[in-house]
């Protein structure tokens, strides 16, 4: 039986995995800019040191851990639908397993350092950290886990008044939890946490209470135009809230409206937490991937499967070759005098796209040799946690 085969045989859309697929191939092209591009130390939304192609290849990456986060919330509702009762072991463990894999081979990933020498807890620890607070969540009703998201999105910014700076038990947990504080312990080990669990697990929530409307069962045609008019509604909550300039965004737009400076800061709203301007916006593209997805219309389908059906995979791999091939890369450069000597190499922003294309052809025959194995061994326990 094939791989095909089997995901028809699957009540939830392939759709998702598509779409998953898709953010999968932004993020890519995020981190070959973190590696690649030779301006990775200035500020990409910046109106002063950024130009449109590159405020534009930083933006459109806004999207993927939303994104991410919001399909790993449908996921655990179909593993709910289809669940024999083991279901709090699974989440609670499959958590865990995440946020050992961020702390020890994804941070050295990153960095190429010792272990536990500087950790950054990113989108993998929240997605964890999600996983284990489901664990119990899951239990709601999808309408009430889907307000419970909504409320978390949109009033999280008003827990800012709360100042523990990482001051006892609770404040430890609460800077784990939503604020950001540095840590430095007595052993020498630094600890950042860049991505607090709480607004995230407000998105997988979101995606938990969706999961019933994404159902092979439920009317195809009610689904599209459902995802076009949440993407519009979303659009256009966010160009009115934002033009206030006040609550959902910690930062306000700067400049004469219709100048580069108003459109840069406009749309350059927060993710570290996500504010709720930066959910409405990047959810709103989403929604409008998802309607692509339905209709067909999204090229490269079957290379966007591929890797949606093997996010952790791809995630695991992208990154010690991205960061790997890079410094393979300037070394030769270096050595053979192709470029001049810099603390900061890298390429243009035609550079990085070449670089991008190549690592994603680099990962696909590796990614669907995975995609077959799973498919060949569905149901066994390790496929849980892959």
């Amino acid at each position: 039986m094939t791989t095909a085969n089997i995901v028809n045989k699957s009540p939830r859309l392939i759709s998702i995995d598509v779409v998953r697929g898709l953010v999968m191939v932004f993020m890519a092209l995020d981190h070959c800019r973190d590696f690649f591009y030779i301006g990775n130390q200035v500020n990409p939304l910046s109106p002063v040191d950024s130009n449109t192609l590159l405020y534009l290849t930083r933006w459109i990456t806004h999207t993927c851990a939303p994104s991410f986060v919001f399909l790993a919330g449908i996921s655990i509702f179909f593993q709910k639908e289809s669940s024999n009762g083991n279901l709090v072991w699974k989440l609670f463990s499959r958590g865990l397993w995440l946020i050992f894999l961020e702390v020890t081979l994804i941070n050295f990933s990153w960095t190429f350092h010792g272990l536990f020498q500087n950790v950054f807890l990113q989108i993998i620890w929240a997605l964890g950290a999600g996983f284990i607070c489901m664990s119990i969540l899951h239990k709601l009703p999808p309408r009430i886990a889907l307000i419970l998201g909504v409320a978390i999105i949109t009033l999280h910014s008003n827990l800012n008044v709360i100042k523990l700076n990482g001051e006892g038990v609770l404040g430890v947990f609460w800077s784990f939890a939503y604020e950001m504080v540095y840590f430095k312990t007595q052993s020498g080990c630094s600890i950042s946490v860049p991505y607090p669990f709480l607004p995230w697990l407000g998105i997988l929530l979101a995606g938990f209470g969706c999961g019933p409307y994404f159902k092979s069962t439920f009317s195809p045609e009610k689904r599209q135009n459902g995802f076009l008019l949440i993407a519009i509604l979303l659009a256009i909550s966010f160009v009115i809230t934002r033009s206030f300039n006040g609550y959902g965004n910690p930062s306000q737009w700067r400049g004469i409206p219709g100048s580069k400076e108003f459109f840069y800061t406009f749309f350059d709203v927060e993710k570290y937490p996500p504010s709720m301007l930066y959910c409405m916006a990047t959810l709103s593209f989403l929604a409008i991937f998802l309607w692509l997805a339905e209709k067909s219309l999204l090229p490269i389908k079957s290379v966007l499967l591929t890797f949606g059906r093997v996010p952790l995979f791809f995630y695991f791999f992208h990154l010690p070759l991205i960061h790997g091939s890079s410094m393979l890369c300037f070394h030769l450069m270096k050595v053979l005098k192709l470029a001049p000597a810099s603390e900061h190499p890298g390429f243009e922003l035609p550079g990085l796209y070449i670089a991008w294309i190549l690592v994603l052809l680099t990962l696909l025959p590796f990614c669907r040799w995975f995609e077959g194995l799973k498919a060949r061994n569905r149901g066994a326990w390790w496929t849980a946690y892959s």
